[in-house]
């Protein structure tokens, strides 16, 4: 991937993936991966699990929890949030 796809998604070049914004040095990076397997296997490892922190199961699960509290808190502030709903006054 080339160094403008990877901004925001906290790529290190070399650890999660092959990293270059030249043709020649991307293919040199495939082509390693390619003939060196545990290269492969430590870049394969490293990018699954830097894909689940951001991406993941637990990630979106917390990240709606979150958002599920802090709309909540926000609507106890609004006007007549602890009213009883279909008792008009």
């Amino acid at each position: 991937m080339t160094s403008i796809g990877a901004e925001g998604m906290g790529v290190e070049p070399g650890a999660h993936a092959v990293l270059a914004d030249l043709a020649g040095d991307f293919a040199a990076g495939v082509v390693r991966l390619l003939q060196d397997d545990a290269h492969w296997r430590q870049i394969s490892d490293a990018a699954r699990a830097h894909g689940d922190r951001l991406f993941g199961a637990e990630r979106t699960r917390q990240s709606l929890a979150d958002l599920v509290t802090a709309v909540s808190e926000s609507a106890d502030d609004l006007p007549g949030a602890h009213q009883p709903r279909g008792i008009s006054g």
